[in-house]
């Protein structure tokens, strides 16, 4: 970012900026409202996203589903015929 100033609005810290005051919601609103609209000047570039891609995601749910899940974890029953004192003997 050229300002420095305009760092406060940066995505990765505003919402940081509005819960410490230093920013208000009125304050983002009318600078997103003054952006210009360049919609008409961009140029799409598809780009490979293995992670979106929602047939390797249906893939990997079908090989995470082919193994057997782990026993579910169970209080340890402790034998009432001996106790701790008898054990130790």
């Amino acid at each position: 970012m050229r300002d420095p100033e305009m760092f406060k609005y940066d995505v990765r810290v505003r919402e940081r900026m509005l819960r410490g005051g230093r920013i208000t919601v009125e304050e983002v609103s009318s600078l997103l409202q003054a952006l210009p609209d360049v919609e008409s000047e961009c140029e799409e570039v598809l780009l490979p996203q293995p992670a979106l891609d929602l047939a390797a995601t249906a893939a990997a749910a079908t090989r995470q589903t082919a193994y057997s899940p782990a026993p579910a974890l169970t209080e340890v029953q402790e034998d009432e015929s001996q106790t701790d004192e008898e054990a130790e003997a």
